[in-house]
C-alpha cells in the first residue's frame, strides 16, 4: 500500500479522533450539557454529541477499487496520535477541567451577581432575565433556606418521567438539598464557597 492510499485514511482518522475529542471537551465545559446530549437517547444522543463520528467513519472506511474493494487503514503514527487525543480528552472531560476553567473565567461575574440574590418566594426558582453570566447562559436562579444562591445553566428530563434534572453553579449552598430538588443532589467544590451542582426535583 503506497503513501497516496494512506493519506486519506490518515486524515479521516485524525478528523474523527480530534473532532470527537474536541466535541467531548466542549460539551463538558457547561454543567449538564454533556448529560443532556446523552439523555436525548442512544441514537439521538450519539448523533447530536458526536456528529463527526458517523461521517468520519464512513471516510475511514474509504475503499479503493483495484480488483476488489478493500479498507484503507492509517499509519501507526496516526493511530498513536488518535489514542493520545482520545485519552487526553477523556481525562480532561471526566475531571471537569474545561468546566473549572470556564467557571474561573466567569467567577467575578458570578460573584457580582450573587451579591443581589433573588428573594426567596416559596423556595421556588425564578427566571434569570439577564440571560448570561460570564461565559454561561443562565435560565433561572434561586436562593435556598440558608442563603445560598443557585444559578441554573442547564436542565433536561429525568428519563421517561416528568422529573427535571438541573445543573449549574452555586455559592454557600445547603449541603442537603437545593431549590431544584434533593434527588441525586451533588456538589463539586470549585473553591471559595462556590460549587457546581446537579439535582433532580423527584423530591425536595
Amino acid at each position: 500500500m503506497n503513501g497516496s492510499t494512506r493519506r486519506p485514511a490518515d486524515l479521516a482518522w485524525l478528523a474523527v479522533c480530534l473532532g470527537g475529542s474536541l466535541g467531548f471537551v466542549g460539551l463538558s465545559t457547561v454543567p449538564g450539557l454533556l448529560e443532556w446530549v446523552l439523555c436525548l437517547g442512544y441514537i439521538a444522543g450519539v448523533l447530536a454529541a458526536f456528529v463527526v463520528v458517523p461521517v468520519g467513519f464512513v471516510a475511514i472506511l474509504v475503499v479503493t477499487v483495484k480488483r476488489r474493494w478493500h479498507v484503507v487503514w492509517p499509519r501507526r503514527e496516526t493511530l498513536r496520535t488518535c489514542a493520545v487525543a482520545v485519552a487526553v480528552a477523556a481525562v480532561l472531560g471526566f475531571a471537569r477541567v474545561p468546566m473549572r476553567v470556564g467557571f474561573e473565567l466567569s467567577r467575578r461575574a458570578f460573584e457580582f451577581q450573587s451579591l443581589d440574590p433573588p428573594r426567596r418566594i416559596g423556595g421556588r426558582a425564578r427566571p434569570f432575565t439577564a440571560g448570561r453570566i460570564g461565559l454561561y447562559s443562565v435560565d433561572s436562579w434561586a436562593t435556598d433556606d440558608g442563603g445560598g444562591v443557585f444559578f441554573r445553566t442547564g436542565s433536561h428530563g429525568d428519563g421517561i418521567g416528568p422529573d427535571i434534572v438541573s445543573y449549574g453553579f452555586c455559592v454557600d449552598p445547603n449541603p442537603q438539598s437545593s431549590p431544584y430538588g434533593a434527588a441525586g443532589y451533588t456538589l463539586r467544590d470549585l473553591g471559595n464557597g462556590w460549587y457546581q451542582f446537579s439535582a433532580s426535583d423527584d423530591w425536595f
